[in-house]
């Protein structure tokens, strides 16, 4: 990679390395082809290296946003996970310019889930496809006593078109199991209803508990092309009714409007994984696959999808 960094991977995945990073005028090295991705979080550029006419993607992270350790958290728990084929390659360049830390990954030409789904969602067959993957991903963090954190429909790379190869992105908010946490300003309607209880800046425990309930939310999203509620709290009318529905043991019948969309069985997968006590909700997705074989949409949803 001609004169940027490179780090070789090795140690612990829990001790984070910190190396010098070469300092890199970004318009010098690379040709932007296009800008992929835009947020307060950064900007995903793909480029082309001149010196090499490599193309890559480049994460570019703000340096008023990031501090340098977190940059290196995110970059170093890229490396390591990599070896998955459900996580997303990062490669090892590493550099700064005047106003960014930046990191290089591979490319998803598909975008993300985001732009994948409808608002139908993606049917049985690919959102089944999409949990066993996610699962095996997030089974892959989970073995290293990790926690991704951030599971959504943006996290969620496409790389061919019937969702047979998807890829889980982006560890910024990557933990080991255990530690404490700050609360910010997670994303609603993916954030589990233990952490919505504690104040903005309050601290918890960072549990793969929650990385199975964001799993929960990713898969409903996919089957039905609806998110369940905006908030699992207490103040969500359509939370509020899942929680008595949870809660009742003889729920026929009374499911709430948009778990009618999904049969009994996949009903019982997301009573499983989006159980709102956190000390009953499973800590990982090993069970997952027992329910593939069975039928996920039920009538009402079909018919859903073919109006």
């Amino acid at each position: 990679m001609g004169s940027l960094s490179k780090i070789a991977i090795g140690g612990s995945i829990h001790r984070v390395r910190e190396f010098e990073l070469e300092k890199v005028s970004l318009v010098d090295e690379f040709d932007i082809l296009q800008i992929v991705g835009e947020g307060w979080f950064g900007k995903i550029l793909l480029v082309e290296h001149k010196a090499t006419d490599t193309e890559m993607v480049l994460k570019a992270l703000p340096k008023p946003y990031t501090s340098l350790k977190d940059f290196y958290r995110e970059f170093h728990y890229g490396l390591h996970l990599s070896a998955h084929k459900n996580i997303i390659s990062t490669y090892d360049v590493a550099f700064e310019t005047a106003g960014f830390y930046v990191f290089s990954q591979e490319y998803a030409p598909l975008g993300d889930l985001t732009s994948n789904v409808s608002e139908t969602g993606i049917g049985e067959l690919h959102t089944k496809r999409v949990a066993k993957q996610l699962a095996a991903a997030l089974e892959h963090l989970h073995s290293r006593d990790l926690v991704h954190r951030d599971i959504k429909l943006d996290n969620i790379l496409v790389f061919k078109s019937d969702f047979s190869r998807i890829k889980l992105c982006d560890f910024g908010e990557t933990r080991r199991a255990g530690t404490l946490v700050l609360r910010r300003n997670e994303w609603l309607p993916y954030a589990p209803p233990e952490i919505l209880q504690i104040t903005t800046d309050g601290n918890y425990m960072a549990s793969t508990s929650h990385d199975v309930w964001q799993f929960g939310i990713v898969v409903f999203v996919c089957l039905t092309g609806c998110l369940p509620w905006q908030k699992a709290a207490m103040d969500d009318p359509r939370y509020a009714r899942y929680l008595s529905w949870q809660a009742s043991a003889i729920a026929l019948g009374r499911s709430p409007k948009l778990f009618k969309l999904v049969s009994s069985k996949a009903q019982r997968l997301f009573k499983k994984y989006l159980e709102p006590r956190p000390e009953k909700r499973p800590a990982g997705l090993a069970e997952v696959y027992r329910y593939m074989d069975d039928r996920w949409m039920s009538k009402v949803g079909m018919e859903k999808i073919t109006k």
